[in-house]
């Protein structure tokens, strides 16, 4: 048998039981190979004595072939000619075809098995024979690879190896010779057993505040050592108590736990990287695209501008847009992403919804429609992040698992096939993945530990090699702490949590920023940054954001996008112009863009490419520094949108900011300074006078002459002054309120 990148099985030589899968009539023997045209998306295949196995894509196995101990599994003994769907099993990761059974793994690390059971292979701890898949016994579970002969072995995540079936030579490795119904281990070995991998909880992230992480070990009296300096851990390093915590306070911190017992083998480093502080964007964001914009406002509300040929922008047309237009569609958006022409938006019920170009299935609606107003994703649901790639898109669900649709030419949907999916499929034999981000015939990913995976366009994949395609991900093995990681067309970005950034992947304008043009196919790091808290990957250029909350750019800067005021690709980082401080988030694509934290407001700014108005700033002009995009948002409703706020300097989240008891916004239709805090000059602060009843735009307001910040008696015409006191005078004093005619009622 032998599996084609396409997803097509080929088979060829004996077929007297029919397990070349070609159908009845085909000769007993095949010299050459043939095509098993009934299946499709075959992800991988095992064969047998006289039976055949295979698993697809989406998770069921097929088999064919003899079937007289029910090994193929559907009901009866009769040979089967062609594939047939085995009945019960869903979620299958890998299979195994034994000498007369067959074995199937799940995605939960259970494993199943049906067919001859004479000499207990299929583990239920029974010699009874079953032509349905039942699961193995024995407690098994956290399998990670298996494989059968006359017997089953199963490979366990912590290194150990369980086996079952028949022993008569010795094949079950225990040194008994006695067959067995039950998993069971291996114990005559020359290696010692391995402690189990430590657990971290939770499994690194972004975090606005200081985080709690327990750490925990299922070996018994295993000791767990610890590191945040990046090293691995070594029994002189400090000691935690398996099920204690430990925190992880702001900024970034690499946390690395290993666990020695003696007798054993220590156990691999446990890694996880947290980011935690308020430079950690939540709320607003943005995505910039090849040529349209999407927002995302802090109440949930979606924005878009810039190029809408295709529907990209989600608002039914197919006419540009210059400044941000709201999406009525869509409402309690937690995240968004741009794909080359389409749009992706993650809800708060953890469904994902697309539009725009759909020519390669990128919108993931089970059609090639192309789409103006936002649709539902087929089959999503509980996603936690989403990035859009060139003609692709991925999705990050809470469990850890990566799914992805759209074009596949590459393998970047990382199915094991170069199938393009008009709707998801999960990335095989990928699971703990924290962050992940698409371009252009590529994906990669973050897990949890820090390390970076990518699959698809082999040039891209940072693993040394430029040759061919993977089509399932591979690991660099040189990062072990990865924080985020952003893709452009042709190159990677990796912020490590050292403040490093490193790159990969087409240096022809600069984008790796290591003075060179040329094409690195390892990571090598980007010149000058070690205080970098996010990066972005665009077209042939790159940014950064730093601790200070300011931006540096590298690259391409045919159309201004470096922001730093001139045309000149830059090959190393240089800072982005103007007084952009307080950043909270960056997004590259032609333009760029920013999210500035301003008071309990954000504000939009954008620079570059801008032919079709995708920087938001009311034109078409390409801009070479950053600019305030007039973005429809009133924080605190005093009339006054936020981007007006920043330009007057009044607080966007304190609707009266002088505290005279107007609102900004009419304060300033009034000719009033919103800033002042005293209007009349009368030596009286604005919200003092509201207090006392005088008039804060009258600096006498009683009328005797004496300001209203001097006058005892404000309010009374007729004195202005204390009597001076008198030692001898012992009467009660009188005290009467009334309201003033001429103060004014606090709205």
């Amino acid at each position: 048998m032998a599996l084609k990148n396409d997803g097509m099985a080929w088979t060829w030589g004996l077929n007297g039981q029919g397990q070349l899968g070609l159908g009845a009539g085909v000769p007993s023997s095949q010299l050459v190979p043939a095509q098993v045209t009934a299946l499709s998306d075959v992800i991988a295949i095992s064969a047998g004595l006289a039976h055949s196995l295979a698993l697809k894509s989406d998770g069921t196995v097929w088999a064919w072939g003899g079937n007289p101990e029910g090994q193929v599994g559907p009901g009866g003994s009769s040979h089967q000619f062609f594939p047939v769907q085995v009945s019960g099993l869903s979620n299958i990761v890998a299979i195994a075809a034994g000498y007369n059974h067959s074995v199937a793994l799940k995605s939960d690390g259970t494993v199943w098995a049906w067919g001859r059971n004479s000499g207990g292979q299929l583990g239920d701890g029974t010699t009874v024979t079953r032509a349905a898949p039942a699961p193995v016994g024995g407690g098994l579970s956290g399998v990670v690879g298996i494989a059968a002969g006359d017997h089953t072995l199963a490979l366990l995540a912590d290194g150990f190896i369980k086996t079952w079936g028949r022993d008569d030579h010795g094949q079950l490795g225990d040194g008994l010779s006695v067959n067995r119904t039950l998993p069971g281990d291996i114990l005559f070995l020359t290696f010692a057993p391995k402690v189990r991998l430590p657990t971290l909880s939770p499994d690194g992230g972004r975090f606005l505040s200081m985080q709690s992480i327990k750490v925990g070990s299922s070996t018994p009296g295993a000791t767990l050592h610890y590191t945040t300096d990046g090293r691995a851990p070594t029994k002189s390093d400090p000691v935690i108590v398996s099920g204690s915590s430990l925190s992880a306070a702001d900024g970034i911190t690499t946390l690395r736990v290993r666990a020695f017992k003696s007798g054993m083998v220590a156990s691999e480093v446990k890694s996880a990287v947290f980011q935690i502080g308020s430079q950690v964007a939540t709320g607003a964001n943005v995505a910039g695209a090849l040529a349209h914009t999407l927002a995302l406002g802090r109440d949930g509300t979606l924005w878009s501008w810039g190029n809408n040929t295709l529907g990209q922008l989600g608002n039914g047309l197919e006419v540009n847009r210059v400044t941000p237009t709201l999406v009525s569609a869509l409402k309690d958006i937690t995240a968004v992403a741009a794909g080359s022409q389409h749009s992706l938006a993650l809800r708060d019920d953890g469904t994902v919804w697309a539009w725009g170009r759909n020519s390669e299935g990128e919108v993931g609606d089970g059609t090639l429609i192309q789409r103006s107003l936002p649709v539902q994703v087929a089959g999503l649901d509980l996603v936690k992040t989403l990035q859009g790639g060139e003609f692709h898109s991925l999705a990050l669900k809470q469990d850890g698992t990566v799914w992805g649709w759209g074009k596949n030419d590459s393998g970047e949907l990382g199915d094991g096939t170069t199938l393009g999916r008009i709707t998801p499929v999960q990335t095989q034999n990928f699971s703990g993945a924290r962050e992940i981000t698409a371009g252009r015939r590529v994906s990669v990913a973050v897990k949890g530990d820090g390390s970076v995976w990518a699959w698809g366009g082999k040039d891209r994949l940072g693993d040394g090699s430029s040759a061919g395609n993977s089509l399932s991900p591979v690991r660099l093995g040189m990062i072990f702490d990865a924080v985020q990681v952003s893709t452009g067309p042709d190159h990677v970005l990796v912020l490590r949590a050292d403040g490093t950034v490193w790159a990969w992947g087409n240096g022809g304008r600069g984008q790796l920023g290591n003075g060179s043009s040329a094409w690195q196919f390892k990571p090598i790091q980007v010149a000058g940054m070690t205080d970098a808290v996010a990066v972005s990957a665009g077209e042939a250029y790159s940014m950064a954001l730093t601790r200070d909350g300011r931006i540096w750019a590298w690259g391409s800067n045919l159309r201004g996008q470096l922001g730093d005021g001139a045309l000149d690709s830059r090959f190393m980082p240089v800072p982005v112009s103007g007084d952009l401080t307080e950043v909270s988030f960056i997004s590259a694509g032609l333009q760029s863009m920013a999210v500035q934290r301003f008071g309990g407001a954000a504000l939009f700014w954008g620079w570059g490419a801008n032919e079709s108005g995708q920087v938001g700033d009311g034109t078409t002009t390409d801009r070479l520094f950053p600019v305030l995009i007039r973005f429809p948002y009133d924080t605190d409703q005093d009339g006054l949108e936020d981007w007006e706020e920043f330009g007057k300097g009044t607080d966007p989240s304190n609707a009266d900011s002088n505290g005279d008891g107007i609102r900004d916004g009419p304060s300033v239709d009034l000719g009033i300074d919103p800033l002042d805090p005293d209007v009349d000059d009368d030596g009286l602060p604005n919200t003092q006078e509201l207090v006392l009843g005088t008039n804060p735009f009258l600096s006498d307001s009683d009328g005797d002459g004496v300001p209203d910040g001097t006058d005892a008696f404000p309010l009374d015409p007729s004195r202005a002054s204390l009597p001076p006191p008198d030692p001898e005078d012992d009467t009660a004093p009188t005290v009467t309120l009334t309201e003033p005619e001429n103060a004014i009622r606090l709205p």
